[in-house]
């Protein structure tokens, strides 16, 4: 080594020393940035920027460390999705038992760090969401619905008391606001709505956005068929939850092959319906810890094999897994897309799909990425289960939601669920990591996420028995952007659908105009019911041309969630009817026929 070298490297440890007796080694500045990060740690403080504003942003301390968090953001909780205000009530964050003794609240943000501020892009938060409880239910009180998991069955009140957390069911209009209820903020206008029966048993609805989901089902045997907890005190059957599909013969077995449609009686098990949560079974819990000794759960999962009849309706789905591998720069590894999902029915394929959001109209379009067999009962694996393997593909763009669907259609159930498709959040995106380690911890590009980077569309209300009027409301583009470059957006026309109240039944009759010569005439008829935070609507149509060749009649409509051309089913004598749930009601309805007859309405 050179004299000149040694003391060049003799004076950089020399600078290095002085600085470190300074106190200067934590004021120098971060060597590069913007830079990624994906912190998961404990909650140390939240706040809402301004609570009249529907679309604030606010912050959040994890560990120590303070975050932006931007304006429009959503932030994905176990069960929904919602606004960040929307955490809020009276600026107060409602976070069960959030700063008691012995309990935390936990964030998973994934964002960039620009300059010395950390700015959030995704959002997760829960209680613990690694906390499981496993164990037999040994007591359950049909008069609350209270139940207890993991006691000691010669003991009672003994084990872990939970309940359902289940807001979401038949509502009623409701004119004042309880105590614990999600409130109206600034000069968006909501309703609420009271709750009379909730969907997998005796409504609970004290913390809303912890809710159990009420459209893809969370409480459901490992196959996805959905469970309950009876709601009767008398001894008298629950008709939405019969004894009889999970009591036969007198026995209470964890293996049930529902019967098909023609061989199914009166007293079989009906796949319509849901079946009971029994004394004895083996659960899976997850949920929040609410006070006074209470777990309220929003995931329930039952050791239980029913299986529903072979390419028949209904058929129910479960999703285990999802992962989405974020496109990675040059010098980075692309994550693995991938997914596992259950269901009832093994014999029929089942698609995963993504659903891409017009950020000004917020039309849905479905994005195939793999359809796939489930397994059989004798492939070497869980008879039902459902693998899909991408690989390190770049499956962009990214979508905040997925579906899985099987391929004989869905149906809605007696219960209100449509059986047959199962939409979740995207709670795992694999980020790309470095493949030369030292190298420069590059930025995420959250441009690969248009829901964060144009912006999710008109607001949809997610939290349960809250339902919003006009005017409607577009969640834009993060502001501040968590990255180094803003995105250009495109100006979205402001969209006001005509408000309705929940849970109302319209009846409209429309004939077409002239017909055209040689077409058929074309009426139909439909009901619009609303509640549960969507618009359920059946349309049953009457072609004229009722001998063969018979005609073909599908359903279009116009509106914020618009519905692309659905195929209505022929029940003879010129008769066909078509049943379809969206998220927004409709502004149009429009019956087509192939041979050329129309009609339209404005609803």
């Amino acid at each position: 080594m050179s004299f000149l070298i040694f003391k060049i490297k003799l004076l950089s440890i020399c600078f290095l020393l002085f600085q470190f007796s300074n106190g200067q080694f934590g004021n120098v500045a971060p060597p590069y940035g913007p830079s990624q990060f994906s912190n998961i740690g404990m909650i140390n403080a939240i706040t809402v920027a301004n609570q009249s504003d529907l679309l604030s942003g606010g912050s959040i301390t994890i560990d120590g460390i303070p975050m932006v968090v931007p304006r429009n953001s959503y932030v994905t909780l176990p069960s929904i999705s919602v606004l960040w205000s929307e955490l809020f009530i009276n600026g107060s964050p409602q976070l069960p038992q959030f700063g008691a003794p012995g309990i935390t609240w936990e964030a998973t943000v994934i964002g960039n760090r620009v300059g010395d501020t950390y700015t959030v892009g995704l959002i997760y938060l829960a209680q613990s969401s690694v906390r499981i409880v496993q164990g037999f239910v040994n007591a359950i009180d049909l008069k609350t619905g209270e139940f207890w998991v993991s006691g000691n069955s010669a003991v009672a009140g003994s084990g872990i008391k939970a309940r359902l957390n289940d807001p979401v069911g038949k509502f009623v209009n409701s004119s004042f606001f309880r105590q614990g209820d999600w409130k109206p903020t600034g000069k968006t206008c909501h309703k609420m709505l009271m709750l009379v029966e909730g969907r997998y048993g005796i409504p609970y609805s004290d913390h809303p956005l912890w809710t159990v989901d009420a459209e893809s089902p969370s409480i459901t045997a490992a196959t996805g068929f959905p469970l309950c907890i009876p709601r009767y005190s008398n001894g008298t059957d629950d008709p939405l939850c019969p004894l009889k599909n999970r009591v036969i013969n007198g026995q209470v077995p964890t293996f049930i092959q529902f019967k098909g449609a023609l061989a199914r009686t009166a007293t079989d098990p009906d796949p319509n319906l849901m079946a009971p949560i029994m004394v004895g079974d083996y659960v899976t819990i997850n949920g929040v810890q609410v006070g006074g000794g209470l777990f309220a759960v929003y995931s329930l999962l039952a050791n239980l094999a029913l299986y529903t009849a072979p390419r028949e309706l209904p058929a129910y789905i479960r999703v285990e897994e999802t992962r989405l591998g974020a496109p990675a720069p040059n010098n980075a590894e692309q994550g693995e897309t991938r997914a596992v999902a259950f269901t009832t029915d093994p014999s029929t394929p089942m698609q995963w799909y993504a659903i891409d959001v017009d950020p000004c109209t917020g039309a849905e379009k479905e994005r195939n990425l793999q359809l796939t067999q489930p397994l059989g009962q004798n492939a070497g694996d869980v008879w039902g289960k459902a693998i899909f393997r991408l690989g390190k593909v770049n499956a962009s763009p990214m979508t905040k939601n997925v579906g899985f669907k099987l391929l004989t259609g869905t149906t809605m159930t007696v219960n209100g669920l449509e059986a047959g498709v199962f939409i979740q959040p995207v709670f795992d995106f694999i980020m790309p990591e470095l493949v030369v380690l030292g190298d420069p911890m590059f930025p995420f590009e959250f441009q690969d996420f248009p829901f964060l980077a144009l912006g999710s569309g008109p607001f949809i209300e997610a939290l349960p028995g809250a339902e919003l009027d006009a005017p409607v409301v577009l969640v834009g583009q993060l502001d501040p952007y968590p990255g180094l470059r803003t995105p250009l957006t495109t100006p979205c026309v402001a969209v006001t659908p005509t408000p309705t109240s929940s849970g109302s039944t319209t009846l409209s009759t429309i004939s077409s105009a002239t017909p055209v010569p040689g077409a058929d005439i074309v009426t139909f008829t439909f009901t619009e019911n609303r509640g549960q935070g969507v618009t359920t609507y059946t349309i049953q149509a009457v072609s004229s041309h009722t001998t063969n060749p018979l005609p073909t009649l599908t359903v279009t409509g116009s509106g914020i969630n618009p519905l692309g051309q659905s195929p209505m089913t022929s029940t003879g004598n010129g008769n066909y009817i078509l049943q379809v749930t969206l998220k927004r009601r409709l502004d149009t309805i429009t019956v087509t026929s192939s041979h050329g007859g129309q009609s339209s309405v404005q609803t």
